[in-house]
């Protein structure tokens, strides 16, 4: 599937106003995006960049040397990394010496520098594995960046927004990985990355969720947030075995037209 972006530049923004201004990077194995806001809220700028996954660290190296931008004096700077090597914890059965060796049990791969988070009104952790090169980068341009994982932040995201539901399943899209999320009354049942390749993978993988917890498409709603159209292939084959099928509710970045829908810039509102 093709990459979406959204690419926005107020015309008022540039470095003199960038001490102002907040820049949020999510950067990942197939692709580099900044959203940069005012203080109080005002969109600055926001830009998607898509690269090679197996090129990752020459390309993203090549944008940040290139784009001005990165080199703007901000406020402040976060950097989320996504990784689909994450797992989730129970915060009972935690152990952060251990993070390490959750990770390999659960996804029989650990790529890389292991790092956890605590996720923000949920009794869990999340562990994840990150590319140590894509993290040497951006810590070379950014030095002074804070760091977390971009699946804590998706997840606390989806919680905070579906809590009011007695139970539903969340799927978030990039062009080549979806993200499953099961939830019910606010609590998370399951969450994983998967990689996919057609529109029948993503359908199989939704509905084997709905399955492994009793849910019947039926009557369980759907919420679709990321890279994805209603008259995307996808979505049309989700209607065919979901029937509460919902765009996730998101914040409307000021600046941005209002017919583009808030769930495909999820990345640069969590």
């Amino acid at each position: 599937m093709e990459r979406l972006s959204i690419n926005f530049k107020d015309t008022t923004f540039g470095p003199d106003i960038s001490d102002e201004c907040i820049l949020r990077a999510v950067i990942g194995p197939d692709g580099l995006s900044f959203a940069v806001r005012r203080k109080n809220g005002g969109t600055q700028y926001l830009h998607t960049w898509v690269f090679n996954r197996e090129q990752r660290e020459n390309a993203l190296r090549k944008i940040l040397n290139r784009e001005e931008i990165a080199s703007y004096p901000f406020a402040s700077t976060e950097l989320l990394y996504f990784t689909p090597t994450a797992t989730i914890i129970p915060k009972r059965m935690f152990d952060p010496a251990l993070a390490g060796d959750y990770l390999h049990t659960l996804t029989d791969i650990v790529l890389g520098k292991v790092e956890y988070n605590t996720l923000q009104g949920m009794e869990m952790s999340a562990v994840w594995a990150v590319d140590p090169a894509l993290v040497a980068i951006g810590t070379y341009f950014f030095p002074k960046a804070s760091i977390r994982s971009y699946t804590v932040a998706l997840i606390e995201t989806l919680q905070r927004t579906t809590t009011n539901q007695e139970a539903c399943v969340c799927v978030h899209l990039r062009s080549t990985y979806l993200q499953i999320a099961v939830f019910e009354r606010g609590n998370l049942l399951f969450f994983n990355t998967f990689n996919y390749e057609k529109p029948a993978d993503v359908l199989y993988f939704t509905l084997l969720a709905y399955d492994q917890y009793f849910l019947k498409p039926t009557d369980t709603p759907l919420f679709i947030s990321g890279e994805l159209l209603k008259e995307s292939e996808i979505y049309k084959q989700y209607e065919r075995f979901i029937r509460h099928i919902h765009f996730l509710p998101a914040a409307i970045l000021p600046g941005i037209s209002e017919g583009i829908l808030p769930h495909i810039y999820l990345d640069q509102t969590i």
